[in-house]
């Protein structure tokens, strides 16, 4: 498991504002990395009025694997791009 450094740099944002974005930061980061299926332990945020940053911890070194099954639109079919000559969909005439 690794540390993933991210570090955004900014005009002056007034000091009140702070708190907010990095609170905003810390959630937005975990709904990416878990959109992105990239496993992590915790997030933690540092902020100033110039700089933000965040550290996420217990990174994976690779992403979790997934599946994603396709349907033809056209035909409403499940095809597969390695079928017959790549021929997607017999009725749409695309070669892809």
């Amino acid at each position: 498991m690794e540390k993933l450094l991210f570090e955004i740099g900014t005009e002056e944002i007034p000091a009140k504002f702070m708190p907010g974005i990095l609170k905003q930061l810390q959630e937005l980061a975990a709904d990416k990395m878990q959109e992105l299926r990239i496993p992590f332990e915790n997030i933690k945020v540092y902020g100033t009025p110039r700089r933000m940053t965040f550290i996420a911890e217990g990174v994976a070194e690779a992403q979790a694997d997934s599946t994603i099954e396709a349907v033809c639109k056209n035909c409403f079919r499940k095809r597969s791009s390695f079928q017959s000559g790549n021929r997607l969909c017999p009725r749409a005439g695309d070669r892809r």
